[in-house]
């Protein structure tokens, strides 16, 4: 998503759906085609991947995801590998590195998050059935 977010079709349908940002999950793919000298479009998508940005609010914020490239595809890696690689490159490249919130990086801490949030959803109604 080199592209500016509000031109991508995803947002539009999420907005459209779900204006509040309450039931959205972001995910933003593919931080490794943003080149060194994107300094701003990186910038931003730490503010978003933080909760930072005013203009893209989710309850439960973003991801930031890293999939294999074409020439990775190719050699055909295990998932293992290629989530290996994946948390490579968000453990060494800037800016990414620098962000405090490590689940927010990488398939397994999206995984992780989701699946929890069913039971968190439940929780959250059950309170207002008891009460």
């Amino acid at each position: 998503m080199s592209d500016d977010m509000e031109n991508q079709q995803s947002m539009s349908l999420a907005r459209a759906a779900d204006p509040n940002g309450w039931r959205t999950i972001g995910v933003l793919t593919k931080p490794d085609t943003l080149g060194t000298g994107a300094v701003n479009q990186r910038r931003k998508w730490v503010e978003i991947i933080e909760g930072n940005s005013e203009d893209h609010t989710l309850r439960h914020g973003f991801y930031c995801v890293r999939l294999p490239d074409d020439a990775e595809r190719t050699q055909r890696l295990s998932r293992a590998e290629s989530q290996r690689r994946a948390v490579e490159h968000f453990d060494t490249t800037s800016p990414w590195k620098d962000v405090i919130d490590r689940r927010r990086f990488g398939i397994l801490g999206f995984v992780s998050d989701i699946s929890q949030l069913p039971i968190q959803l439940i929780e959250e109604v059950c309170v207002d059935l008891v009460v």
